[in-house]
């Protein structure tokens, strides 16, 4: 867990735990490995509940479990957890008391700054430069090779497209009209077509006569 907030912290002896074995010999001695896991999820609880920028971390069942009791007892609240689950071993960094190590504070201040996202944005900026830089150099080298490219890829005139899309057009048109003329050919779809076809073949009668005449 990340705690971002001031929250009462466990009691420590009232000297100053200079190094670990102190602080080993301090912690054998007293009640801090008999706190049961009930209190510890009370505190769990109210550092996630009252500071909006703390952090759980746990397992991927766990914490859906947590997620939805934690809905339930607090309807007003909004909780989020990360689509992408982290590894299973993550490393981690152990310190043996968050009281006297600045580590945390460091992080807090680096990430409440913007300054990790200022060094994140300069790392892919130079990445990119460097990127760019290499392939300047590969034409540089290699001049002929990538100076034809340009010709391999002809634009379309403007006309020909039109024309193209009048041609699709008239292809999906026609298809259309004969999709719709199979489709009813027995009903109404085939009286219309005997009636077409009688017109041409009356055309095709009468305009000799009339010629002739």
């Amino acid at each position: 867990m990340i705690p971002n907030c001031s929250l009462p912290t466990i009691p420590f002896a009232s000297k100053l735990l200079v190094d670990y074995v102190s602080y080993r010999k301090y912690y054998d001695t007293h009640y801090l490995q008999f706190i049961p896991f009930s209190k510890i999820n009370e505190w769990i609880e109210e550092e996630v509940v009252t500071c909006g920028k703390s952090v759980l971390f746990a397992d991927s069942e766990k914490i859906e479990l947590q997620r939805q009791n934690f809905e339930r007892s607090y309807p007003k609240i909004k909780f989020y957890t990360g689509k992408e689950p982290l590894l299973k071993d993550a490393l981690q960094l152990t310190l043996y008391s968050s009281i006297y190590s600045k580590v945390p504070g460091l992080f807090q201040s680096i990430t409440e700054s913007g300054l990790e996202q200022g060094l994140c944005n300069n790392s892919i900026k130079a990445e990119l430069k460097f990127v760019m830089n290499n392939t300047k150099k590969i034409i540089v080298e290699n001049p002929a090779r990538f100076a034809n490219d340009g010709d391999k890829f002809k634009p379309q005139k403007l006309e020909s497209s039109f024309v193209t899309l009048f041609v699709i057009m008239g292809v999906l048109t026609g298809v259309g009209i004969f999709c719709f003329l199979f489709e009813y050919g027995k009903g109404n779809g085939g009286r219309l077509v005997k009636r077409l076809l009688g017109w041409r073949d009356g055309v095709q009668v009468e305009i000799p006569k009339l010629r002739g005449g």
